[in-house]
């Protein structure tokens, strides 16, 4: 794998829900870019000898519909970034996929299966929402001044 970083629960579970909201593209940083690409990873069953094709896609559009909304990333991009991350590996025909045999990947994939993603994403847009309210009731209470107006 490209960027070998082992993820503790705590950290998956705030940077997964941050990165996947903030972003309305492919991210630029290279750690945001591998909590996505593991996070698709965790979608697939390592034990798995191959994936046809239409098989990593169904999984990559499985993925994309929960969580890659806000990206507008097609499959066919997230599968080129897999394999160029050296999580996917295909086949010289191109018939066949599979994931990448690494430890870090192994140990990534398993921190993030014991968490519940889509309530992540959930409670951080909920968190969100109240902030935006609060600083609203506050701004409203000061008679739309900021409160950092005299």
């Amino acid at each position: 794998m490209l960027y070998q970083k082992r993820y503790s629960e705590a950290e998956f579970r705030k940077l997964f829900p941050r990165v996947v909201l903030n972003h309305h593209a492919w991210p630029k940083r290279q750690s945001d870019k591998h909590v996505i690409l593991l996070s698709i990873a965790a979608f697939f069953d390592h034990g798995r000898p191959d994936y046809r094709e239409v098989d990593v896609n169904d999984l990559i559009m499985t993925w994309n519909a929960h969580f890659g909304g806000t990206l507008n990333l097609d499959h066919v991009t997230l599968r080129r970034a897999l394999i160029d991350a050296r999580i996917l590996r295909r086949s010289d025909d191109g018939q066949c996929y599979s994931i990448v045999e690494d430890a870090a990947l192994t140990d990534n994939v398993a921190v993030i299966r014991e968490l519940d993603l889509p309530s992540l994403v959930a409670d951080e847009l909920q968190r969100r929402q109240r902030a935006q309210q609060q600083y609203r009731n506050a701004n409203a209470l000061n008679g739309g001044r900021s409160s950092a107006t005299p």
